[in-house]
């Protein structure tokens, strides 16, 4: 009961993020660190190519974006309580449909730059809670969900169309 059609830019500020979240029942009222029990998306990032060992090995980045009863709500899991100083979130639900749009700092992503050509490891995924427990979650690579497995992420290339 959930899919997602996801769509990511850049520039030399910001990666952007917008994410149509198609799913029959929103629930998200977990706190904090803990809203991934509920409905949210999961981005983590590595910049630079995909770990050369299985898990995280303190250089990656991972955040959560959710809509909680008390509007959009963003948050840093690695490191624990991170800066996300000039990130930018709004999500809002509409009918079946929750539609995130982020802009986040490349400097909060562990990005010093970034430019045509540059290629770093990242993932993401939609997590699904109807309100009684997990009951799954999209990923567009493994590595975040089940377990923390930064060698499982794939390509981001930032390209000039």
């Amino acid at each position: 009961d959930c899919a997602a059609v996801v769509r990511t830019g850049w520039d030399g500020q910001f990666f952007y993020l917008a994410a149509v979240v198609t799913d029959d029942t929103h629930w998200q009222n977990e706190e904090g660190t803990g809203i991934w029990r509920g409905d949210c998306l999961q981005l983590a990032f590595r910049a630079g190519p995909p770990n050369p060992q299985p898990g995280y090995d303190g250089s990656e980045r991972e955040l959560g974006l959710a809509l909680r009863p008390d509007g959009p709500f963003l948050v840093a899991w690695q490191p624990l309580g991170a800066s996300l100083e000039g990130a930018r979130l709004a999500v809002v639900r509409e009918g079946r449909q929750t539609i995130y749009e982020a802009a986040i700092p490349w400097s909060v992503l562990g990005v010093d730059r970034i430019g045509p050509g540059r290629r770093l490891a990242w993932s993401m995924t939609v997590n699904d809670n109807d309100g009684d427990g997990c009951r799954g979650w999209l990923e567009w690579t493994p590595g975040i969900c089940g377990s923390k497995d930064s060698s499982a992420f794939g390509w981001f290339e930032a390209i000039v169309p």
